[in-house]
């Protein structure tokens, strides 16, 4: 079943980029996969940075995701 990103699923999960949000008691699981996402995704590109700037870059944007996700649920 092909699901649109901030839209809800036939049993009320929200979808994301990333998979179905979880529950708010399993959103540190959540938001361990999104960091995750970011970092397979952007080694490559950033390999330029620090690793200290790596991982800053990846906290904001880890925290700008889940931002989103939860904006788009109200």
């Amino acid at each position: 079943m092909m699901v649109t990103p901030g839209k809800s699923t036939p049993t009320g999960q929200t979808q994301s980029v990333f998979g179905p949000v979880i529950s708010p008691e399993n959103i540190e699981t959540h938001e361990e996969a999104i960091s995750r996402s970011l970092r397979d995704r952007l080694k490559n590109i950033c390999g330029k940075l620090s690793r200290e700037d790596f991982d800053a870059l990846i906290a904001k944007m880890t925290r700008e995701q889940l931002r989103g996700e939860k904006s788009s649920r109200r």
